[in-house]
C-alpha cells in the first residue's frame, strides 16, 4: 500500500525463506528490489537469476503446466533475465492468454499493430474479443484502450460503449465518471452528456458510502477529499456550461466552487468563464486571489496586475490584492485538521548534537520535511523543496528536513554532498519522527505553528506546502 516499502521488502524476503519453491514469493522479492533501487546490485542480480534458472529447468518442459505459474515464469523473466523472455512468452500466449499477463501481452502486441498498420475497425474487433475474455483486474485496462481507440474514430456508439465500460470496471467508479464526464466535454457532440454526467457524479459524491473510504484515513480526512473533489468537478461542469455557450450559468457554477474553498484550478476557470462572460470587473476580482496565491507564476501575476490597473484601476486592484490574501488565509485553513505530535520526534544533527522536532520549532511557523533515500520519489523532489525551503526561509518560516536513517554513514554523507541541499538535514535518530506524524510513506510535509500544532494532513506536493506554509504564516502574523 506504499506505508512503509521496507516492512514489505522484509515480508517478502521471509516469504521466500518460507516458501522457497513458490514462484510468487520471488516474483514478488524482484518487485520489492526494484522499487527500492537495489535490482542492479550485483549480489541481488545473481540470486534472483539463479531462482530463475532453478524454475526454468523445474517446468520448462513440464505440459499441461497451470497457466497462473506460466505467466509468474513469464513477468519473473521479464524483470530477471530476459534471455528466459521468448520462451514463457510463447507458453503465455499459447497456453495462459486469459490470465491477467496474458491479457496485458496481447494488448501490448495489439497496440504495436495499430501502431504498425493504423486499422482502427480490425483493432477494435480484436479488443472486443480481449474485453470478453479478460479477468476482472484487466477489464479496465482493455477499456481504456478501446475508448482511446474509439475516439479516433469518432463513431458515437462505440465511444459511448467504451466510456461506459471503463466506468463499470473501475475500482473507484464514482471517481472514474467524472473523469469520463470531463474527457466527453472535450467532444462537442457529447458535450450535453458530459455535463449530465458531470452533474450526476456531484450527487454520487454527496452520497459516498463510508466502505469507500481509504483505510488510514479519518472520517474527517477522507470528508475534505470527497470536498476537493467536489469543487473540481463543480469547476468542470463551470468550464463545460461555459463552452456550452452558457457562459453566465457556468460562471454561477465556477462561483460556487470557488467560495466553498481555495483551489488554484478552481480559481483560474472562474477568472476565464468571467471574462467570457463580459464581467471584468469579477474576472479580476479571481485574479487577485490567483496573484495571491504563492504557487503563481511572477510573469502570469504581472500580467493580470498591468490588465487590473487598466479596468479597474490600481486603488480597486490593491484593494481586490488585500481581500484576496484574507480569502487565502481563511480558505486554505479552514478545512484544515489541527492535531498535536504523537509524542517526542527526537532528531539529530549532522554534527551529532541530539535535539527533537519541538523544540526546533518552537515559538515559529516551521515546515516538516520527511524522506527516505530509498522513496525515488522522495529523492526526485529533493531539489523542489529544497527551493521552497530557501522562498520559506526569506519569510521566517524554518525548515527541518529529515532523512529517515538513524546515524550518518560515509553513504549518505556522500549523498548529501552530491545534492547540496540548503535546507538543514536531521537524523531520525530514535525512529520515532514516522510515529509522532503519523507518517507511512515519503516524502510526507507537514506544517507547523508557532505552538507546534500540526495544521494539516501529510502532503507530498512541495507546492502545495507552499502554498499551506504560507497560509499558516499570514494566520500567526494576524494575531
Amino acid at each position: 500500500m506504499g506505508r512503509n516499502w521496507e516492512e514489505g521488502h522484509a515480508t517478502v524476503r521471509r516469504m521466500t525463506q518460507l516458501y522457497p519453491d513458490e514462484i510468487r514469493s520471488w516474483s514478488w522479492l524482484s518487485n520489492f528490489d526494484s522499487w527500492l533501487g537495489l535490482a542492479d546490485v550485483d549480489s541481488v542480480r545473481v540470486r534472483h537469476r539463479a531462482r530463475l534458472a532453478g524454475f526454468d529447468a523445474k517446468w520448462r518442459n513440464v505440459n499441461p503446466l497451470d497457466p497462473h505459474i506460466i505467466a509468474s515464469m513469464y513477468w519473473y523473466a521479464r524483470s530477471t533475465d530476459r534471455t528466459f523472455e521468448p520462451f514463457w512468452t510463447g507458453r503465455l500466449l499459447g497456453e495462459a492468454s486469459k490470465t491477467p499477463f496474458g491479457i496485458q501481452e496481447r494488448l501490448r502486441l495489439l497496440s504495436d499493430s495499430f501502431e504498425a498498420t493504423k486499422d482502427t475497425s480490425g483493432t477494435l474487433v480484436a479488443l472486443e474479443a480481449l474485453w470478453r475474455e479478460a479477468p476482472r483486474q484487466r477489464l479496465m485496462q482493455v477499456a481504456d484502450a478501446g475508448f482511446n481507440l474509439a475516439r479516433l474514430t469518432r463513431d458515437s456508439a462505440s465511444i459511448r460503449l467504451w466510456s461506459e465500460r471503463i466506468v463499470g470496471s473501475s475500482a473507484t467508479p464514482v471517481a472514474q465518471e467524472r473523469s469520463m464526464a470531463e474527457a466527453l466535454v472535450t467532444m462537442g457532440v457529447f458535450r450535453t452528456d458530459g455535463i449530465e454526467r458531470i452533474r450526476r457524479s456531484i450527487v454520487l459524491l454527496d452520497s459516498l458510502p463510508d466502505g469507500v473510504r481509504p483505510l488510514g484515513d479519518t472520517r474527517q480526512e477522507h470528508a475534505l477529499l470527497v470536498d476537493r473533489i467536489r469543487r473540481r468537478a463543480l469547476a468542470a461542469l463551470g468550464r463545460a456550461l461555459v463552452a456550452d455557450g452558457r457562459a453566465r450559468e457556468g460562471l454561477e457554477v465556477l462561483s460556487q466552487s470557488a467560495e466553498e474553498g481555495w483551489d488554484l484550478f478552481v480559481l483560474r476557470a472562474a477568472r476565464t468563464a468571467s471574462l467570457t462572460a463580459g464581467d471584468t470587473a469579477g474576472a479580476m476580482v479571481f485574479a487577485a486571489r490567483i496573484a495571491k496565491d504563492p504557487r503563481t507564476d511572477v510573469n502570469s501575476g504581472e500580467a493580470d496586475r498591468a490588465v487590473a490597473k487598466k479596468t479597474i484601476g490600481a486603488p480597486a486592484w490593491e484593494a481586490a490584492l488585500q481581500q484576496a490574501e484574507r480569502a487565502f488565509t481563511d480558505r486554505m485553513l479552514m478545512h484544515a485538521p489541527m492535531t498535536s505530535l504523537r509524542g517526542r520526534a527526537r532528531l539529530r544533527n549532522l554534527s551529532g548534537a541530539d535535539t527533537d522536532v519541538a523544540t526546533l520549532a518552537a515559538g515559529q511557523v516551521t515546515v516538516v520535511a520527511i524522506w527516505s533515500r530509498s522513496c525515488g520519489p522522495a529523492v526526485a523532489d529533493l531539489p523542489n523543496i529544497d527551493r521552497v525551503a530557501t522562498r520559506l526561509a526569506a519569510k521566517g518560516v524554518r525548515t527541518i528536513s529529515v532523512v529517515e536513517e538513524r546515524t550518518l554513514t560515509p553513504e549518505l554523507a556522500a549523498f548529501l554532498a552530491e545534492r547540496k541541499l540548503g535546507m538543514p538535514v536531521y537524523l531520525d535518530s530514535h525512529g520515532d519522527v514516522a510515529k509522532a506524524f503519523n507518517s507511512w510513506g515519503t516524502p510526507a510535509y507537514y506544517v507547523l505553528d508557532d505552538k507546534g500544532r500540526v495544521r494539516f494532513a501529510a502532503t507530498s506536493d512541495a507546492s502545495e506546502l507552499l502554498a499551506r506554509a504560507e497560509a499558516v504564516r499570514l494566520e500567526v502574523a494576524s494575531r
